[in-house]
């Protein structure tokens, strides 16, 4: 087992969604940066709300008419430039790579999509923080949500299955927390009296008034290492004040194996 000590997390690039689409439109639409396809989802889609398509999944709804009031649903058809339909497909073609990568859906993908400041910092940040996520694939080979049997998939094969929760925190809240068998074992990395400190930051945000969110994200993680396949496990604790993930955000993660 490795202990990972406090991280603080820088905050979200302050552009709204539909402004970080157009400067990935005028960077030449290179997808190959992104790790995450909650991120690309996002992106192939905002060309679609300027054009104003109304959309059944409600979190791609809620993200778009927080992200400012240019989003105005329509009845009918929309239709994309010969520029965004070009784009869409290139991430939409990198988003299949990456999902044969990263298993996130359902409500861990909506969770990165609750807000814009949320999918902002997603964004900016991705998965590097808590886990080493590798290169997209030449090609999607596999789904990670579905992924065949470990010791037979091919021996270059990564997968993360994430598990993600945000919400808002709570009076007696205790949301920066570590395993007791954890804890105990590592107690001269990360002491519960550091644990207890934290959480009394996080009281006093609340006894001020200061609206307070947290995140909990699980990466469940299978790779190779030679001709050993290893599974392995990270988990991320973090809570602070609005803007999310600012820099008085305080995280609390550890890794199994």
């Amino acid at each position: 087992m490795t202990l990972l000590l406090a991280l603080l997390l820088s905050s979200a690039d302050a552009r709204s969604v539909r402004d970080t689409y157009q400067k990935v439109v005028d960077t030449g639409c290179d997808p190959s940066e992104f790790v995450s396809p909650a991120v690309v989802r996002v992106l192939r889609n905002t060309p679609f709300a300027i054009a104003g398509r109304p959309f059944t999944s409600t979190d791609l709804d809620a993200l778009f008419r927080a992200d400012g009031d240019w989003y105005a649903p329509k009845k009918g058809e929309v239709h994309l430039s010969e520029t965004d339909s070009a784009c869409v497909a290139k991430l939409k073609a990198h988003e299949d790579k990456l999902r044969s990568m990263h298993c996130v859906t359902g409500d861990a993908q909506a969770a990165l999509t609750a807000a814009p400041d949320i999918w902002l910092w997603h964004y900016q940040h991705q998965f590097d923080k808590w886990d080493i996520t590798g290169k997209a694939p030449a090609k999607a080979s596999l789904d990670a949500c579905k992924p065949p049997d470990f010791q037979n998939r091919p021996k270059a094969g990564h997968t993360s299955s994430w598990t993600i929760e945000v919400g808002a925190v709570k009076a007696g809240m205790d949301v920066l927390r570590l395993p007791a068998a954890i804890s105990n074992t590592y107690t001269d990395a990360q002491s519960p009296e550091s644990l207890a400190a934290a959480n009394a930051m996080i009281a006093a945000w609340l006894k001020a008034g200061k609206g307070v969110r947290y995140l909990k994200g699980v990466a469940d993680s299978e790779d190779w290492d030679g001709d050993e396949a290893y599974e392995s496990q990270t988990t991320v604790h973090c809570a602070g004040p609005d803007p999310f993930m600012s820099e008085q955000w305080i995280c609390f993660g550890y890794s199994m194996p």
